[in-house]
Protein backbone atom coordinates (compact mmCIF):
# COMPACT_ATOMS: atom_id res chain seq x y z
CA UNK A 1 0.00 0.00 0.00
CA UNK A 2 1.41 3.16 -1.27
CA UNK A 3 1.34 6.28 1.47
CA UNK A 4 0.63 9.47 -0.16
CA UNK A 5 2.09 12.51 1.87
CA UNK A 6 1.49 16.00 1.85
CA UNK A 7 3.80 18.60 3.43
CA UNK A 8 2.56 22.30 4.54
CA UNK A 9 5.39 24.65 4.49
CA UNK A 10 9.04 24.49 2.64
CA UNK A 11 11.45 25.44 5.54
CA UNK A 12 14.36 23.87 7.04
CA UNK A 13 12.82 20.82 8.65
CA UNK A 14 10.54 20.24 5.63
CA UNK A 15 13.48 19.23 3.21
CA UNK A 16 14.09 17.00 6.15
CA UNK A 17 11.16 15.23 5.85
CA UNK A 18 10.76 15.26 2.09
CA UNK A 19 14.16 13.79 1.68
CA UNK A 20 13.16 10.81 4.19
CA UNK A 21 9.89 10.23 2.75
CA UNK A 22 11.80 9.73 -0.74
CA UNK A 23 14.05 6.85 1.14
CA UNK A 24 10.91 5.01 2.02
CA UNK A 25 9.59 2.70 -1.23
CA UNK A 26 5.81 2.53 -0.01
CA UNK A 27 6.00 6.43 0.68
CA UNK A 28 4.62 9.45 -2.38
CA UNK A 29 4.93 13.07 -2.36
CA UNK A 30 1.69 14.10 -3.52
CA UNK A 31 1.71 17.47 -2.64
CA UNK A 32 2.87 20.68 -0.89
CA UNK A 33 1.33 23.75 0.10
CA UNK A 34 2.89 27.33 0.67
CA UNK A 35 2.33 30.58 0.35
CA UNK A 36 4.98 32.14 -1.39
CA UNK A 37 4.12 30.73 -4.74
CA UNK A 38 8.58 31.20 -5.67
CA UNK A 39 9.54 28.95 -2.91
CA UNK A 40 6.54 26.71 -3.45
CA UNK A 41 7.58 25.46 -6.77
CA UNK A 42 11.03 25.68 -6.53
CA UNK A 43 10.77 22.65 -3.65
CA UNK A 44 8.03 20.89 -5.77
CA UNK A 45 10.76 20.73 -8.19
CA UNK A 46 13.48 19.83 -5.76
CA UNK A 47 11.69 16.76 -5.04
CA UNK A 48 9.40 15.93 -8.12
CA UNK A 49 6.34 16.88 -5.95
CA UNK A 50 3.48 17.18 -8.55
CA UNK A 51 0.40 19.23 -6.75
CA UNK A 52 1.08 22.80 -5.22
CA UNK A 53 -1.32 24.46 -3.44
CA UNK A 54 -1.30 28.12 -1.84
CA UNK A 55 -3.57 26.55 1.35
CA UNK A 56 -4.59 23.46 2.96
CA UNK A 57 -7.81 23.48 2.79
CA UNK A 58 -8.00 23.49 -0.97
CA UNK A 59 -5.76 20.90 -0.42
CA UNK A 60 -8.11 18.81 0.91
CA UNK A 61 -10.76 19.48 -1.03
CA UNK A 62 -8.97 17.76 -3.79
CA UNK A 63 -7.91 14.85 -1.87
CA UNK A 64 -6.31 12.13 -2.28
CA UNK A 65 -3.73 12.17 0.29
CA UNK A 66 -3.48 10.27 3.39
CA UNK A 67 -1.09 11.83 5.60
CA UNK A 68 0.05 15.65 5.68
CA UNK A 69 3.22 16.37 7.74
CA UNK A 70 2.42 20.18 8.73
CA UNK A 71 5.59 22.52 9.24
CA UNK A 72 4.52 25.74 8.89
CA UNK A 73 4.53 28.61 11.85
CA UNK A 74 3.29 27.85 15.11
CA UNK A 75 0.25 29.76 15.17
CA UNK A 76 -0.96 27.60 12.17
CA UNK A 77 -0.17 24.11 13.62
CA UNK A 78 -3.58 23.71 15.11
CA UNK A 79 -5.88 25.32 12.30
CA UNK A 80 -4.18 23.40 9.65
CA UNK A 81 -3.70 19.99 11.53
CA UNK A 82 -7.50 19.99 12.64
CA UNK A 83 -8.60 20.62 8.87
CA UNK A 84 -6.75 17.68 7.98
CA UNK A 85 -7.67 15.48 10.72
CA UNK A 86 -11.40 16.03 10.48
CA UNK A 87 -10.93 15.01 6.91
CA UNK A 88 -9.99 11.79 7.83
CA UNK A 89 -5.93 12.75 6.97
CA UNK A 90 -3.52 11.69 9.43
CA UNK A 91 -0.98 14.22 10.56
CA UNK A 92 2.47 14.69 11.89
CA UNK A 93 3.25 18.29 13.17
CA UNK A 94 6.51 19.84 13.84
CA UNK A 95 7.16 20.91 17.41
CA UNK A 96 5.44 22.63 19.38
CA UNK A 97 2.27 20.67 19.04
CA UNK A 98 0.31 23.81 19.49
CA UNK A 99 0.17 27.76 20.83
CA UNK A 100 -1.84 26.15 24.11
CA UNK A 101 -3.27 23.88 26.22
CA UNK A 102 -6.84 24.36 24.41
CA UNK A 103 -5.47 24.53 20.91
CA UNK A 104 -3.66 21.27 21.62
CA UNK A 105 -6.87 19.71 23.39
CA UNK A 106 -9.00 20.69 20.00
CA UNK A 107 -6.59 18.84 18.16
CA UNK A 108 -6.28 15.68 20.05
CA UNK A 109 -10.41 15.79 19.82
CA UNK A 110 -10.25 15.80 16.02
CA UNK A 111 -8.16 13.07 16.01
CA UNK A 112 -10.03 10.77 18.61
CA UNK A 113 -13.21 11.93 16.23
CA UNK A 114 -12.18 10.97 12.93
CA UNK A 115 -9.91 8.55 13.82
CA UNK A 116 -7.16 9.83 11.73
CA UNK A 117 -3.69 9.53 13.47
CA UNK A 118 -1.72 12.70 14.84
CA UNK A 119 1.43 12.92 15.79
CA UNK A 120 3.89 15.15 17.15
CA UNK A 121 7.61 14.75 15.02
CA UNK A 122 9.47 14.08 18.26
CA UNK A 123 11.75 12.18 16.33
CA UNK A 124 14.69 11.19 19.02
CA UNK A 125 11.79 8.81 20.61
CA UNK A 126 12.43 6.34 18.04
CA UNK A 127 16.58 6.70 18.30
CA UNK A 128 17.83 3.17 19.04
CA UNK A 129 19.50 5.15 22.28
CA UNK A 130 16.89 6.27 23.68
CA UNK A 131 14.79 3.58 23.40
CA UNK A 132 16.86 1.49 24.70
CA UNK A 133 17.24 3.83 27.93
CA UNK A 134 13.75 4.32 28.04
CA UNK A 135 13.55 0.11 28.42
CA UNK A 136 16.38 -0.03 31.38
CA UNK A 137 14.50 2.94 33.23
CA UNK A 138 10.97 0.92 32.41
CA UNK A 139 13.07 -2.32 33.87
CA UNK A 140 13.89 -0.83 36.65
CA UNK A 141 17.40 -0.96 35.92
CA UNK A 142 18.12 2.82 37.15
CA UNK A 143 16.54 2.73 40.50
CA UNK A 144 13.66 5.33 40.84
CA UNK A 145 14.15 7.94 38.74
CA UNK A 146 13.07 11.47 40.51
CA UNK A 147 14.47 14.06 38.07
CA UNK A 148 15.57 14.03 34.20
CA UNK A 149 17.20 17.19 32.59
CA UNK A 150 18.38 16.68 28.61
CA UNK A 151 20.43 18.79 26.34
CA UNK A 152 21.45 18.30 22.54
CA UNK A 153 23.85 19.62 20.40
CA UNK A 154 23.82 19.99 16.70
CA UNK A 155 27.09 20.79 14.58
CA UNK A 156 27.34 22.57 11.09
CA UNK A 157 23.66 24.49 12.03
CA UNK A 158 21.99 27.20 13.54
CA UNK A 159 22.12 30.74 12.78
CA UNK A 160 24.53 32.34 10.31
CA UNK A 161 25.25 35.13 12.86
CA UNK A 162 27.62 32.58 14.49
CA UNK A 163 31.17 33.77 14.39
CA UNK A 164 34.71 33.23 15.33
CA UNK A 165 34.84 34.08 19.07
CA UNK A 166 38.31 35.83 17.53
CA UNK A 167 36.10 38.83 16.03
CA UNK A 168 37.23 38.07 12.60
CA UNK A 169 34.01 38.15 11.60
CA UNK A 170 34.08 34.84 9.50
CA UNK A 171 31.71 32.10 10.34
CA UNK A 172 32.44 28.95 12.21
CA UNK A 173 33.42 26.24 10.31
CA UNK A 174 31.98 23.86 12.77
CA UNK A 175 28.99 26.10 13.96
CA UNK A 176 27.04 24.60 17.04
CA UNK A 177 23.57 25.17 18.78
CA UNK A 178 21.72 23.35 21.41
CA UNK A 179 18.56 23.38 23.07
CA UNK A 180 16.88 21.72 26.40
CA UNK A 181 14.63 18.80 25.89
CA UNK A 182 11.81 19.25 28.36
CA UNK A 183 10.06 16.49 26.70
CA UNK A 184 11.74 13.32 27.17
CA UNK A 185 11.51 13.31 31.06
CA UNK A 186 7.68 12.52 30.36
CA UNK A 187 8.72 9.90 28.09
CA UNK A 188 11.20 7.98 29.76
CA UNK A 189 8.55 8.42 32.91
CA UNK A 190 5.53 7.58 30.87
CA UNK A 191 3.49 9.60 33.46
CA UNK A 192 3.24 13.34 31.86
CA UNK A 193 3.07 15.89 34.06
CA UNK A 194 0.33 18.67 33.98
CA UNK A 195 0.54 20.39 30.96
CA UNK A 196 2.67 18.13 29.02
CA UNK A 197 -0.10 15.49 28.93
CA UNK A 198 -1.36 16.44 25.21
CA UNK A 199 2.08 17.23 24.02
CA UNK A 200 2.97 14.05 25.04
CA UNK A 201 -0.02 11.93 23.85
CA UNK A 202 1.01 8.68 22.06
CA UNK A 203 -0.47 8.64 18.71
CA UNK A 204 2.71 7.23 15.83
CA UNK A 205 1.62 7.37 12.29
CA UNK A 206 4.55 4.96 12.72
CA UNK A 207 5.51 4.80 8.58
CA UNK A 208 6.81 8.30 9.48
Amino acid sequence: MTLRIAIAGTGLITRVHARAAHKLPDVVLEAVVNHRPESMAAFAAEFQIPRQYDNVADLLKDGDVDALVVCTPNYLHAPQSIAALEAGVHVMVEKPLAMNTPEAEAMLSASQESGALLMVAHCWRFSPEVRWLREQMAAGSLGRIIRTKGYCSHVNRGPERLVHPEGTGRRRRDRRHGHPRPGYGAFFARRPPAGERICSSWHFLHRF
